[in-house]
Protein backbone atom coordinates (compact mmCIF):
# COMPACT_ATOMS: atom_id res chain seq x y z
CA UNK A 1 0.00 0.00 0.00
CA UNK A 2 2.77 2.41 0.94
CA UNK A 3 4.55 1.65 -2.32
CA UNK A 4 1.34 2.35 -4.28
CA UNK A 5 0.75 5.54 -2.29
CA UNK A 6 4.30 6.76 -2.91
CA UNK A 7 3.98 5.97 -6.60
CA UNK A 8 0.73 7.97 -6.80
CA UNK A 9 2.32 10.96 -5.04
CA UNK A 10 5.28 10.73 -7.39
CA UNK A 11 2.97 10.69 -10.42
CA UNK A 12 1.07 13.71 -9.07
CA UNK A 13 4.33 15.55 -8.46
CA UNK A 14 5.51 14.77 -11.99
CA UNK A 15 2.17 15.93 -13.41
CA UNK A 16 2.25 19.19 -11.45
CA UNK A 17 5.87 19.85 -12.43
CA UNK A 18 5.15 19.08 -16.08
CA UNK A 19 2.16 21.39 -16.03
CA UNK A 20 4.20 24.18 -14.49
CA UNK A 21 6.92 23.72 -17.10
CA UNK A 22 4.34 23.84 -19.91
CA UNK A 23 2.82 27.03 -18.47
CA UNK A 24 6.26 28.55 -18.01
CA UNK A 25 7.16 27.71 -21.61
CA UNK A 26 3.84 29.19 -22.76
CA UNK A 27 4.41 32.50 -20.97
CA UNK A 28 8.07 32.63 -22.02
CA UNK A 29 7.32 32.10 -25.71
CA UNK A 30 4.40 34.54 -25.50
CA UNK A 31 6.67 37.17 -23.92
CA UNK A 32 9.31 36.71 -26.64
CA UNK A 33 6.77 37.16 -29.42
CA UNK A 34 5.23 40.20 -27.69
CA UNK A 35 8.67 41.75 -27.37
CA UNK A 36 9.27 41.33 -31.10
CA UNK A 37 5.86 42.81 -31.95
CA UNK A 38 6.31 45.74 -29.59
CA UNK A 39 8.70 47.51 -31.97
CA UNK A 40 6.07 47.47 -34.74
CA UNK A 41 3.44 48.77 -32.35
CA UNK A 42 5.78 51.53 -31.17
CA UNK A 43 6.42 52.50 -34.79
CA UNK A 44 2.67 52.85 -35.40
CA UNK A 45 2.27 54.91 -32.21
CA UNK A 46 5.15 57.21 -33.19
CA UNK A 47 3.71 57.75 -36.66
CA UNK A 48 0.24 58.50 -35.29
CA UNK A 49 1.61 60.86 -32.63
CA UNK A 50 3.84 62.75 -35.08
CA UNK A 51 0.94 63.15 -37.49
CA UNK A 52 -1.40 64.33 -34.72
CA UNK A 53 1.19 66.82 -33.47
CA UNK A 54 1.58 68.21 -36.99
CA UNK A 55 -2.17 68.59 -37.40
CA UNK A 56 -2.49 70.24 -33.97
CA UNK A 57 0.37 72.64 -34.64
CA UNK A 58 -1.11 73.63 -37.99
CA UNK A 59 -4.50 74.41 -36.42
CA UNK A 60 -2.94 76.28 -33.49
CA UNK A 61 -0.58 78.39 -35.57
CA UNK A 62 -3.32 79.27 -38.04
CA UNK A 63 -5.76 80.31 -35.29
CA UNK A 64 -3.10 82.54 -33.72
CA UNK A 65 -2.13 84.11 -37.04
CA UNK A 66 -5.64 85.11 -38.19
CA UNK A 67 -6.15 88.82 -37.71
CA UNK A 68 -9.53 88.90 -39.47
CA UNK A 69 -12.56 89.39 -37.22
CA UNK A 70 -16.26 89.40 -38.00
CA UNK A 71 -18.55 88.10 -40.71
CA UNK A 72 -18.43 90.71 -43.46
CA UNK A 73 -17.54 89.67 -47.02
CA UNK A 74 -13.75 90.32 -46.75
CA UNK A 75 -13.67 88.27 -43.53
CA UNK A 76 -15.60 85.38 -45.07
CA UNK A 77 -13.32 85.44 -48.13
CA UNK A 78 -10.32 85.23 -45.79
CA UNK A 79 -11.82 82.26 -43.92
CA UNK A 80 -12.44 80.50 -47.23
CA UNK A 81 -8.86 81.02 -48.37
CA UNK A 82 -7.56 79.64 -45.07
CA UNK A 83 -9.80 76.58 -45.38
CA UNK A 84 -8.62 75.88 -48.92
CA UNK A 85 -4.97 76.11 -47.87
CA UNK A 86 -5.13 72.98 -45.69
CA UNK A 87 -6.70 69.55 -46.29
CA UNK A 88 -6.90 69.22 -42.49
CA UNK A 89 -9.42 72.07 -42.11
CA UNK A 90 -13.09 71.21 -42.51
CA UNK A 91 -14.31 74.75 -41.93
CA UNK A 92 -13.24 78.10 -40.46
CA UNK A 93 -15.54 80.52 -38.66
CA UNK A 94 -16.18 83.34 -36.20
CA UNK A 95 -17.92 83.26 -32.82
CA UNK A 96 -20.09 86.01 -31.34
CA UNK A 97 -21.72 85.80 -27.90
CA UNK A 98 -20.93 82.12 -27.54
CA UNK A 99 -22.47 81.20 -30.91
CA UNK A 100 -20.97 80.52 -34.33
CA UNK A 101 -22.10 83.46 -36.42
CA UNK A 102 -20.51 82.56 -39.74
CA UNK A 103 -18.14 80.09 -41.39
CA UNK A 104 -16.37 79.64 -44.71
CA UNK A 105 -18.81 76.90 -45.72
CA UNK A 106 -22.06 78.35 -44.35
CA UNK A 107 -21.49 82.07 -44.83
CA UNK A 108 -23.55 84.17 -42.41
CA UNK A 109 -25.68 81.84 -40.31
CA UNK A 110 -29.24 83.13 -39.85
CA UNK A 111 -29.65 81.25 -36.57
CA UNK A 112 -26.15 81.25 -35.03
CA UNK A 113 -25.10 77.83 -33.73
CA UNK A 114 -24.41 77.61 -29.98
CA UNK A 115 -21.12 76.12 -28.89
CA UNK A 116 -21.31 72.76 -27.09
CA UNK A 117 -22.07 73.10 -23.38
CA UNK A 118 -18.76 71.52 -22.38
CA UNK A 119 -15.47 72.81 -23.74
CA UNK A 120 -12.00 71.48 -22.96
CA UNK A 121 -9.36 74.10 -22.19
CA UNK A 122 -5.76 73.20 -23.04
CA UNK A 123 -2.69 74.47 -21.12
CA UNK A 124 -1.76 76.58 -24.16
CA UNK A 125 -5.02 78.54 -24.03
CA UNK A 126 -7.07 76.87 -26.76
CA UNK A 127 -10.62 75.59 -26.30
CA UNK A 128 -11.59 72.24 -27.82
CA UNK A 129 -15.16 71.48 -28.83
CA UNK A 130 -16.89 68.37 -30.11
CA UNK A 131 -19.93 68.82 -32.35
CA UNK A 132 -22.56 66.19 -33.05
CA UNK A 133 -25.07 68.14 -35.12
CA UNK A 134 -25.92 66.34 -38.35
CA UNK A 135 -27.39 69.48 -39.86
CA UNK A 136 -24.26 71.50 -39.11
CA UNK A 137 -21.07 69.60 -38.23
CA UNK A 138 -19.98 66.33 -36.62
CA UNK A 139 -16.45 66.24 -35.27
CA UNK A 140 -13.82 68.30 -33.47
CA UNK A 141 -12.96 71.98 -33.49
CA UNK A 142 -10.42 74.30 -31.84
CA UNK A 143 -11.20 77.85 -30.67
CA UNK A 144 -8.94 80.84 -30.03
CA UNK A 145 -9.90 84.52 -29.72
CA UNK A 146 -13.43 83.91 -31.08
CA UNK A 147 -12.07 82.14 -34.15
CA UNK A 148 -12.85 78.48 -34.73
CA UNK A 149 -11.32 75.84 -36.99
CA UNK A 150 -13.15 72.58 -37.54
CA UNK A 151 -10.92 69.58 -38.21
CA UNK A 152 -11.74 67.74 -41.41
CA UNK A 153 -13.55 64.46 -40.77
CA UNK A 154 -11.18 62.87 -43.30
CA UNK A 155 -8.02 64.04 -41.53
CA UNK A 156 -7.25 60.58 -40.13
CA UNK A 157 -8.47 58.42 -43.01
CA UNK A 158 -4.93 57.23 -43.78
CA UNK A 159 -4.80 55.44 -40.42
CA UNK A 160 -8.07 53.52 -40.61
CA UNK A 161 -6.75 50.52 -42.63
CA UNK A 162 -3.63 49.99 -40.47
CA UNK A 163 -4.31 46.28 -39.87
CA UNK A 164 -7.18 44.14 -38.68
CA UNK A 165 -5.51 43.62 -35.31
CA UNK A 166 -4.95 47.19 -34.09
CA UNK A 167 -7.17 49.77 -32.41
CA UNK A 168 -5.96 53.36 -32.67
CA UNK A 169 -7.09 56.49 -30.87
CA UNK A 170 -5.92 60.06 -30.33
CA UNK A 171 -7.09 61.86 -27.18
CA UNK A 172 -6.37 64.70 -24.79
CA UNK A 173 -3.98 63.84 -21.97
CA UNK A 174 -6.85 63.36 -19.52
CA UNK A 175 -8.44 60.98 -22.11
CA UNK A 176 -11.61 63.08 -21.88
CA UNK A 177 -11.64 64.12 -25.55
CA UNK A 178 -11.26 61.74 -28.46
CA UNK A 179 -10.01 63.29 -31.69
CA UNK A 180 -9.80 60.04 -33.64
CA UNK A 181 -10.69 56.42 -33.00
CA UNK A 182 -10.57 53.31 -35.19
CA UNK A 183 -11.32 49.80 -33.95
CA UNK A 184 -11.40 46.65 -36.09
CA UNK A 185 -14.25 44.17 -35.97
CA UNK A 186 -13.15 41.66 -33.37
CA UNK A 187 -14.48 38.21 -32.62
CA UNK A 188 -15.85 37.78 -29.12
CA UNK A 189 -12.88 37.45 -26.76
CA UNK A 190 -12.80 36.00 -23.27
CA UNK A 191 -11.39 38.05 -20.40
CA UNK A 192 -8.37 35.74 -20.25
CA UNK A 193 -7.71 36.14 -23.99
CA UNK A 194 -8.00 39.91 -23.68
CA UNK A 195 -5.59 40.15 -20.73
CA UNK A 196 -3.02 37.74 -22.21
CA UNK A 197 -3.03 38.78 -25.84
CA UNK A 198 -3.96 42.49 -25.87
CA UNK A 199 -0.94 44.77 -25.78
CA UNK A 200 -1.65 48.46 -25.07
CA UNK A 201 0.83 51.25 -25.78
CA UNK A 202 0.21 54.90 -24.83
CA UNK A 203 2.44 57.78 -25.95
CA UNK A 204 1.89 61.46 -25.13
CA UNK A 205 3.14 64.66 -26.71
CA UNK A 206 5.67 66.81 -24.91
CA UNK A 207 4.31 69.93 -26.63
CA UNK A 208 0.55 69.50 -26.90
CA UNK A 209 -2.41 68.25 -24.85
CA UNK A 210 -2.34 65.06 -26.86
CA UNK A 211 -1.88 61.29 -26.42
CA UNK A 212 -2.17 58.32 -28.74
CA UNK A 213 -3.23 54.82 -27.72
CA UNK A 214 -2.42 51.79 -29.84
CA UNK A 215 -3.84 48.39 -28.90
CA UNK A 216 -2.72 45.14 -30.50
CA UNK A 217 -5.60 42.71 -29.96
CA UNK A 218 -3.91 39.50 -31.10
CA UNK A 219 -0.44 39.90 -29.69
CA UNK A 220 1.90 37.10 -28.67
CA UNK A 221 0.84 33.53 -29.38
CA UNK A 222 -2.59 34.69 -30.50
CA UNK A 223 -1.00 36.00 -33.70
Amino acid sequence: EQTGCCKMKKNIAVFVLSTLLVLLSFYTVNAIIVGQQNSKQREIANTLLNYSEGLTQSVAETLKSITTRGCDKPSLDRYRRIKLESPWFGDVGFIENGKIACTANWGNIIDPVPLPATLHETPSGFLLAQFSQKDFFIGNAAIYNNLIIFTSRNAYDKFIPVTANYSLSTTTKDFGRIFFSATPELKQQSGLHSSLFTLTLTQCSASWDLCVIVKHHNAGLAS
